[in-house]
């Protein structure tokens, strides 16, 4: 099974933790399949110090994408993550 969580402010990361866990402990029970998880990071923490303090405070994983879309008004940042979001799981079912 695979799981993709998306993460770019503040409370997205607090929630991924929890999830992360819960998919390293069910794993490690060795009970039903494994879980593998894809992280996604939106980019919208840019600035490298920023992101690298909620990946590694938090223990949860490193992304394994990183959308990029930075900073601007709520409608442009929507459109824009919404966009590569579609295309980086598009990408993952290939």
């Amino acid at each position: 099974m695979k799981v993709t969580t998306v993460v770019g402010a503040r409370p997205q990361f607090i929630k991924a933790v929890a999830v992360s866990r819960a998919i390293a402990d069910h794993n490690a029970s060795g009970v039903g399949p494994q879980i593998v998880e894809r992280i996604v990071h939106t980019g919208r923490h840019y600035d490298e110090n920023m992101s690298r303090v909620f990946f590694d405070g938090l223990h949860i994983p490193r992304p394994a994408a990183n959308l990029e879309v930075g900073s601007g008004t709520p409608e442009k940042w929507d459109d824009h993550a919404a966009e590569r979001i579609a295309d980086v799981l598009t990408m993952a079912r290939g």
